[in-house]
């Protein structure tokens, strides 16, 4: 039988294929002075919601950004104060 236990978690950016319906993460955690090995199972629905959400907030590295002009004339504004 396996133990459920909660954990801290962090966040990482990870590829994973596209057409992904489970993800299972196994990962050697630091807890009371040991190693322990650890099992995290994610089913289509929360594969699906990660997707999502990294479509929504990931930024990757090759990202370009550019200033409106209105962006600009604000800048320019925030100067001349």
């Amino acid at each position: 039988m396996m133990e459920t236990i909660e954990l801290e978690s962090d966040y990482i950016v990870l590829s994973i294929p596209k057409d992904t319906v489970e993800v299972e993460i196994n990962a050697t955690i630091w807890k009371d002075g040991a190693t322990q090995k650890v099992t995290h199972k994610m089913g289509l629905a929360e594969v699906r919601d990660a997707f999502k959400d990294a479509e929504m907030n990931y930024i990757g590295p090759d990202a370009k950004f550019s200033i409106t002009g209105k962006g600009l004339a604000y800048l320019d504004g925030l100067k001349a104060d």
